[in-house]
Formats: structure tokens, sequence, C-alpha cells
């Protein structure tokens, strides 16, 4: 999906730039169809760069200005590539003020519709969308740190569904943030099967918890 949405992007730009360019008595369709290699040689390095760089794998984990600025270096290095390909191949053809605009106003149009798009993804996991259901294995300090730092980050949507431990008096321990206890750890593969997961965390100290972690 963010392949296709980014290389809708990509065109988008690719008129918009055309627009900007052409003179009133060329006709778009015709201005456009003399400089089609440079929005097909875009989107091939841009998918390859977006592969290589996991841009389009769900990282809702990442806070916005980190993957932002990934996500720019990526475009800009795209674009460099597609350039100089492009120059190195059709010298004399090759349009030197509309590469730039469309270089422009690609960078403008993609950083702008990742940023509305990761905003909009917020709003959603706010309101219970498009979230991750997390079982929590042991309660202890470090449970409480993973519960504290999820429950304030709502945004990413995450949603603890429970938690496992072998001490059901250890429920006090995640009973401020309403984390139901559900059973023990050895409960974990009946409770697998009957729910739906997306992540186990695993809390347990792995010194004198590592059998019961390789079990797990």
């Amino acid at each position: 999906m963010l392949a296709f949405l980014d290389s809708a992007c990509i065109s988008v730009a690719f008129v918009a730039a055309a627009f900007i360019e052409k003179s009133t008595e060329i006709s778009i369709t015709y201005f456009t169809s003399h400089r089609l290699s440079i929005v097909v040689v875009l989107l091939i390095v841009w998918c390859v760069q977006a592969i290589d760089q996991r841009l389009f794998v769900s990282r809702r984990g990442d806070a916005l200005i980190p993957q932002l600025f990934a996500f720019t270096k990526t475009v800009f290095v795209s674009l460099i590539i597609t350039l100089f390909v492009l120059a190195l191949l059709d010298r004399d053809g090759f349009d030197r003020s509309f590469a730039l605009t469309f270089s422009g106003v690609t960078l403008l149009f993609m950083v702008l519709f990742r940023t509305t798009l990761r905003i909009g993804m917020w709003g959603l996991r706010r309101r219970g969308y498009s979230y991750r259901r997390i079982l929590m294995v042991g309660a202890n300090a470090r449970s409480q740190h993973v519960a504290e730092v999820i429950l304030s980050h709502r945004h990413y949507g995450f949603q603890i569904v429970g938690f496992l431990d072998d001490d059901p008096t250890r429920a006090a321990t995640l009973e401020k943030y309403d984390i139901p206890y559900n059973g023990k750890v050895e409960e974990l593969a009946h409770y697998l099967v009957e729910n739906v997961l997306d992540v186990v965390y695993i809390s347990l100290p792995v010194r004198s918890h590592y059998e019961t972690i390789q079990r797990i």
C-alpha cells in the first residue's frame, strides 16, 4: 500500500511540475509524453531505495522527526541517482529545467504526504484503530516501565491485553495500569491459541528464569 501511495504521489508531482514548466502553447499531454523517462526511472530507483531503507514497512514505534529525516534523505538520494542516470543516457534530450522543478516538487509532495499520513495514522490509533495487541510475561519493575512507555504513547497504536505470571499476587504490580492477570506462564500456549496477539513481551529476569524463557 505504501509503495502504491508513494508512486501515486510521484506521479502527481510529475504532472504538477509539467504544469509549472510547460508553455501555454503546448498541451500537457504532449509535454508529459516527451518526459516520461524521468518519472519511470525515479519510480524504479525509489522502490529499490525504499525497500533497502525499509520505508515500506510499518514503523509505528519510531518518532516523527527521525523517520522524516530518513525518508527525506532517501528521496533526495533517489532523485540524485535518477538525474545522474538520465543525464548520462540522454545528454542532448535531457531537460534540466524540468528535471530540477520535478525534483523540488517531488521532494515537497512526498515529505508532506508522508507527514500527513503519519499524523493521520496517529489520530486513528488514538481512537482505537490499527492497534497491535500485546501480552506481557512477568510482572515486575521492567514490565511496569514497558507499560508506562506504551500508555504514554497511545498514538503508536499498542494495546496491552494482559499479562502472565506464576505468582498471582504480582497482579498488584500492574493493577494501576488496568492490565488484567491472565494466568500462569505455563498457560501461554493455550492463551495464544484462544486469542489474537501481535507481540509477546518477556520481562522475566534471564538468570533466574532462563529455562522458562527458553520454553516460551
